[in-house]
């Protein structure tokens, strides 16, 4: 009930980033074409893009909740690492691409705005991202997802340069004020610049994390830790002769399979093994809900 609970505080949450990203679409690309901004333009289309992304987020939202299959036999959640990563990915090469622009403008000599125009946008465009973000970080931690810890690290991107593209209209009109006009052609791709290369950090430990999920490297949190404790309390109740685990994780969910060694002239019943599966899932599913267990019992080592 738990489990269920918290996917759909996901999926509302994903709707919600949904409608706000399709808001700072029709901004950024509307105020971008009335100002002559190409800074406001780009942060439409990077709105565009994780418009895409958000949408792609939520389809997978409702596909791991999804039984098994006769294609998908072991269920939707391995989607949920490979649309994360796809997402991290996406998040670097916004940031590269903002990169990139801010050299190309630089080299040729800055752009002119209508500020008249550039610094309403830019402060509601801030405001919004930043509170789509705190939301979105809110959820994040009290579901679990990587869906929205992606999603919130998008808004965060999104936040940062929406605040570079507000700075530098500030200090743009700060310098026509003053009488540097020369100077203001270049005060948003710098920012742009230098508050890009530093949101490429950002999206870099999800990618590693969904990159391990995807190769199924034995992830090392909590439950991972107390796992050993847990199996050796069932090998001691049991008299078991010992055990192997074999721990991944796909997203939310993870992937157990323990195989016990019992003795050579061991004679435990179908029904004292499956005891023992329902005490090991029962203790499991207090720590992790969301868990593919498989449990078995041999005494060749070569099974374990």
């Amino acid at each position: 009930m738990a489990f269920r609970h918290g996917i759909s505080r996901e999926q509302f949450a994903l709707k919600i980033s949904l409608i706000a990203t399709l808001i700072m679409v029709a901004l950024g690309i509307s105020f971008g074409l009335l100002s002559g901004s190409s800074a406001i333009l780009l942060d439409g289309f990077f709105s565009l893009f994780s418009t895409a992304m958000t949408g792609l987020g939520l389809i997978t939202s409702y596909l791991v909740t999804r039984n098994e299959d006769r294609r998908f036999q072991f269920g939707y959640a391995y989607i949920e690492p490979l649309v994360t990563a796809l997402n991290g990915i996406a998040i670097l090469l916004m940031c590269g691409f903002a990169i990139f622009y801010g050299v190309e403008a630089i080299w040729s000599g800055g752009h002119h705005v209508v500020l008249a125009l550039a610094l309403p946008y830019a402060l509601l465009s801030s405001l919004l991202c930043w509170c789509c973000y705190a939301f979105m970080r809110r959820e994040s931690r009290r579901t679990g997802s990587s869906l929205l810890e992606i999603d919130s690290h998008e808004w965060l991107v999104d936040g940062l340069l929406s605040s570079v593209v507000l700075v530098g209209f500030v200090v743009a009109q700060g310098l026509t004020w003053f009488g540097f006009e020369s100077w203001v052609r270049f005060v948003d791709p710098i920012l742009m610049l230098l508050l890009s290369s530093v949101a490429l950090i950002l999206p870099l430990r999800v990618l590693f994390r969904s990159l391990k999920d995807l190769l199924a490297i034995a992830p090392d949190d909590d439950f991972a830790q107390q796992l050993p404790c847990k199996l050796a309390v069932v090998k001691t109740q049991h008299e078991l002769r010992g055990y192997r685990h074999y721990l991944s994780r796909s997203g939310r969910r993870y992937d157990l399979e323990v195989n016990f060694l019992v003795a050579q002239d061991c004679e435990l019943s179908m029904a004292e093994q499956d005891f023992i599966r329902r005490r090991l899932w029962q203790d499991l599913q207090q720590q992790q809900s969301d868990l593919w267990l498989t449990v078995s019992f041999t005494a060749n080592r070569r099974w374990l």
